[in-house]
């Protein structure tokens, strides 16, 4: 089961936008932090602003406004750097999900979220931003699309009420399948340059364990948590950033 938490407002965040930019969200506006000109304010939205990302090539922005219930549908807004509206894309009650757990880009044409569905498994949807046209969906769990955003892997949709067990799957087709008596997979996560991908794996007892494998299923490294995983990034193409239990340290696969 994945765990979320569902905010109606953010005071203060940072995402990261084109190199040497960072996007800051303070109430209900989002700012522009950038290394050489400051920060300037993009927009303003009294719907307020949820996840927001930067277009690989950094020319357009998408945020999601918060859910409010069936009368305040959410929606994914794609934005120029100056806050002029490219595309308003409604999240509306037939899409079947009632937060968003992720938002990004496949390339500089697509955005993609991944939308909590049930307890067991949420939803990943893909847009095309020059017609407004929804071009994929797919069902499952911590949705991760390559840095070229030519596949994704994610952990296997399992149906409400089965019982778990945890594959991961590139595109449909099974790569991995968890060991043991593993509860569930979680924080996937590419390398910079897509040749591993690395995620936590929990087994029936809580203890965790961080495991990078290749695309094609071959496992390059596994590790022991000291603690539970709160977040799982890459330092650069062979090294591993593991937040755990209030600390970080970091692994290299080559060791």
């Amino acid at each position: 089961m994945r765990l979320i938490a569902v905010t109606f407002f953010v005071l203060t965040a940072v995402a990261s936008g084109p190199a040497g930019d960072h996007l800051r969200i303070h109430g209900n506006s989002l700012f522009l932090q950038s290394d050489a000109a400051g920060e300037r304010p993009i927009l303003t939205d009294p719907e307020g602003i949820g996840a927001v990302s930067a277009s690989p090539e950094g020319g357009l922005l998408a945020y999601t406004r918060p859910f409010r219930g069936s009368e305040k549908p959410s929606a994914v807004v794609v934005v120029r750097r100056d806050g002029s509206v490219v595309r308003m894309i409604r999240i509306t009650a037939d899409l079947g999900i009632n937060a968003v757990l992720q938002l990004g880009w496949l390339d500089a044409h697509r955005v993609w979220l991944e939308g909590h569905g049930t307890p067991s498994s949420g939803i990943f949807y893909v847009w095309d931003v020059r017609t407004g046209e929804r071009v994929d969906e797919r069902w499952g769990s911590w949705f991760a699309p390559s840095p070229d955003g030519r596949v994704i892997a994610q952990v296997e949709h399992i149906p409400h009420g089965a019982p778990l067990s945890p594959n991961i799957v590139i595109d449909g087709k099974p790569i991995y399948a968890a060991e043991g008596a593993s509860t569930h997979i979680a924080h996937l996560v590419w390398s910079s340059d897509g040749a591993a991908l690395a995620f936590v794996e929990c087994d029936s007892k809580g203890a965790e364990s961080v495991v990078a494998i290749r695309p094609t299923g071959e496992v390059l490294k596994r590790v022991a948590a000291a603690g539970r995983v709160s977040e799982l990034t890459w330092r650069d193409a062979d090294t591993l950033k593991i937040n755990e239990g209030g600390k970080s340290r970091e692994v290299r696969l080559s060791r």
